[in-house]
């Protein structure tokens, strides 16, 4: 579908190109770790959605009653997703 005043919609289904699996954070339980503990390739799945032209919204679920887990995890994204993005220029 086009918008004239955007141009063509990007549309991209996230979940056929990253699997389920990929996103369980510790021996297939789905514990909602802070990113960098549990063991998601987060380069690589931020590498798969910059590739697909993706550039919003990401929701972290972090679990926790220590706020700093979230935003550590935050802090974590946003670096790893800033060197991704500078080496695709």
């Amino acid at each position: 579908m086009e918008n004239p005043a955007r141009g063509p919609r990007l549309q991209f289904n996230w979940t056929s190109a990253i699997s389920p699996a990929q996103w369980r954070s510790y021996r297939g339980a789905d514990l909602h770790l802070p990113l960098g503990t549990g063991t998601i390739d987060l380069r690589h799945n931020i590498q798969l959605l910059q590739g697909a032209g993706y550039d919003g919204t990401i929701t972290l679920e972090v679990f926790t009653p220590d706020r700093h887990h979230l935003l550590y995890s935050r802090d974590v994204l946003r670096r790893e997703w800033d060197e991704c993005a500078a080496k695709r220029r």
